[in-house]
């Protein structure tokens, strides 16, 4: 590390001199005078007065021979010429039927070849897009409409009828409804199943450990905890051909934060991207420093602004410097190398002692026949307090994992308080989100309830 004088007027306009310590990778330095993290700084290469829709068309333009996207589904690909004008048809017809800035357009569908160019198309005329997942039930779907009340709404032929319920449970005059769309996408995805069990004769296929990724450069990794092993396996495929994976972490409300691309450092989700600033602070708002663990806040060039249709909770998001709560726990190394520790609401306590679910998860995910793991805190009436508790998905063909087996590979590498006293559970699957997190919540529950049968019998 080496150190940077920053001279600056306060604001009684007294000049003040401070070091700031910019960190070994050129990409993140630290202010140890106001305990804040900076990413590097960024000039955009767009006039910054130019509209998103200008920056695309732009960029579109620039080569139009070049493949833009392919569709695994149909084989079938587009180039950026072919992309434009796509979105520009789009985008004419959209405003041809009355959609204008401002207004909410709802997007229930499934990934199809048509999808990117209507979503450009609304960012360029102007009019918010409300994703929503195809597989979202009618309940699900309505909760939605009601918060967002979208001007109009595209869906798949598959969910129409989830979608045209759902909009009747929201909107109780039928002259209000707004037009519902169905995406053509040309999905063959049953066709292409009922050929496998044509051909193969059987519904239980094994997937081959092979694959061709040799134009693969880079895997982006995030959303979750990545075992190091599973990455290992990732960059040991992608290395002949000289790829990598990166691991990235973000959020919905801030966009990215931090990207390793220029090392990996294991356990590390990576340093700042351009322009994103954080500070870690424990649970009074006292911030921290380097190696200090505590709640991540962010700023970013992405910050969503607020929640809409939801002022309380916009409100709730930030501090009173207007960083966002993540909710997140974590801490920075001195090469300004960002680690995650938990999620807040997910660290439980084992009597006076706090338990981080991942750092349990890390260990037994190395486990031999550990297909997924998820580590939650479970009440223990006897011992008035949560313990922790697993459940384990295996590998096929690992049904002589057991229990002990799990119990001994922790003993031997945590403190007693990190025990699994609650137990070690096997389980076919786990509960998961539409967009494949593991639930916790349920998980607990899950739990409970093998717990309970097995006191009973």
């Amino acid at each position: 590390m080496h150190s940077l004088l920053v001279v600056s007027y306060s604001e009684e306009g007294l000049l003040e001199v401070r070091s700031v310590v910019a960190m070994a990778n050129q990409s993140t330095r630290y202010d140890p005078e106001t305990r804040t993290w900076y990413g590097p700084s960024k000039t955009s290469v767009f006039n910054p007065e130019a509209s998103i829709g200008q920056m695309i068309y732009e960029i579109l333009q620039r080569s139009p021979d070049r493949v833009m996207q392919i569709d695994i589904d149909t084989g079938r690909s587009m180039t950026y010429a072919e992309f434009r004008t796509r979105l520009v048809r789009f985008a004419q017809n959209l405003t041809a039927i009355g959609v204008r800035q401002g207004d909410v357009v709802t997007l229930a569908n499934a990934n199809s070849e048509n999808l990117a160019p209507l979503a450009c198309a609304l960012l360029t005329i102007g009019a918010p897009m409300n994703p929503l997942a195809p597989s979202f039930n009618e309940d699900d779907m309505a909760n939605m409409l009601r918060t967002t009340k979208p001007k109009l709404v595209f869906c798949d032929d598959n969910n129409y009828e989830v979608v045209r319920n759902a909009l009747g449970k929201v909107v109780t005059n039928k002259d209000q409804m707004p037009p519902l769309y169905v995406l053509e996408s040309d999905r063959e995805d049953v066709k292409h199943a009922e050929d496998l069990l044509k051909e193969t004769g059987q519904e239980d296929q094994f997937i081959t450990k092979t694959a061709d990724l040799s134009s693969v450069r880079t895997w982006i990794l995030g959303g979750g905890f990545i075992p190091e092993k599973l990455r290992d396996r990732i960059d040991a495929m992608l290395a002949p051909t000289g790829g990598r994976t990166m691991c990235v972490y973000g959020l919905s409300e801030t966009g990215r934060v931090t990207m390793d691309a220029q090392k990996r450092k294991p356990k590390s989700v990576g340093s700042l991207v351009y322009d994103a600033v954080v500070r870690i602070v424990d649970d009074n708002g006292n911030r921290l420093g380097v190696g200090e663990s505590g709640e991540i806040l962010v700023q970013t060039a992405g910050d969503h602004g607020s929640y809409y249709g939801n002022e309380d909770a916009s409100l709730k998001a930030k501090d009173a410097n207007g960083f966002f709560q993540s909710g997140d726990i974590g801490f920075f190394d001195d090469e300004g190398y960002l680690y995650i520790v938990d999620r807040k609401k997910d660290i439980f306590k084992y009597r006076n002692f706090y338990i981080s679910p991942t750092d349990l998860e890390a260990i037994i995910s190395q486990i031999e026949g550990v297909l997924e793991v998820c580590v939650v805190g479970i009440k223990d009436e006897n011992l008035a307090t949560d313990v922790p508790a697993v459940a384990i998905v295996r590998l096929p063909g690992a049904l002589s994992l057991d229990a002990t087996q799990v119990h001994k590979v922790v003993d031997e590498q945590v403190s007693d308080y990190k025990r699994l006293r609650g137990g070690v559970f096997f389980v076919e699957e786990l509960p998961k989100t539409h967009n494949g997190k593991i639930v916790r919540r349920k998980v607990a529950e899950m739990i409970q309830k093998l717990n309970s049968e097995t006191n009973l019998n």
